[in-house]
């Protein structure tokens, strides 16, 4: 269930990084389509079990990629979308970040690592983040889009971060 779930998400990403790149006038520009990338290969690497890079190191370099993606944002007209394109990117980027980690450490073992010092239970990492995939799912689909090509993409991301995070309950 959960590789079924993995390469559920990795296709929908395909999916929004296809309707960037069929949209000329994309408000996130090549920091967007990099982004894009970063987050296509990282996902394809967890669903073949970490054979490029460590979780962690993804999700680092997820991390970095939406800082980069939210630099310098553009002055021109339509500058307002374009800011609001990017942040949509780059939250789905932390989003997504924090479901890897997620997902690659075994409940037992967080549940360990969580109760010393802080007393936490990994549970409570684990609703952080289902709710933070199902709020990045709903304010995807909440924001409104004037054309299909953005609306296409914006939804596709919205359901790979859901995807992932069922992924994470499943286990």
């Amino acid at each position: 269930m959960g590789l079924a779930l993995h390469l559920g998400a990795l296709g929908t990403t395909v999916l929004g990084g296809c309707c960037l790149l069929a949209n000329r006038r994309h408000a996130g520009g090549v920091r967007g389509l990099i982004l894009t990338l970063l987050m296509v290969v990282a996902m394809a690497d967890a669903a073949a079990g970490a054979v490029l890079l460590a979780p962690i190191a993804w999700s680092g370099l997820l991390l970095a990629g939406a800082v980069v993606s939210l630099a310098a944002p553009g002055r021109r007209a339509g500058a307002g979308e374009r800011r609001v394109a990017r942040a949509h990117e780059a939250i789905g980027a932390i989003v997504m970040a924090f479901l890897l980690i997620l997902m690659t450490v075994p409940a037992a073992a967080a549940e360990v690592a969580t109760s010393g010092h802080h007393g936490g239970p990994a549970s409570a990492l684990t609703a952080t983040g289902i709710v933070g995939a199902v709020g990045y799912a709903a304010a995807s689909i909440l924001i409104r889009r004037t054309r299909r090509v953005d609306r296409v993409q914006q939804a596709s991301m919205g359901l790979s971060v859901l995807l992932m995070g069922a992924a994470v309950v499943a286990g």
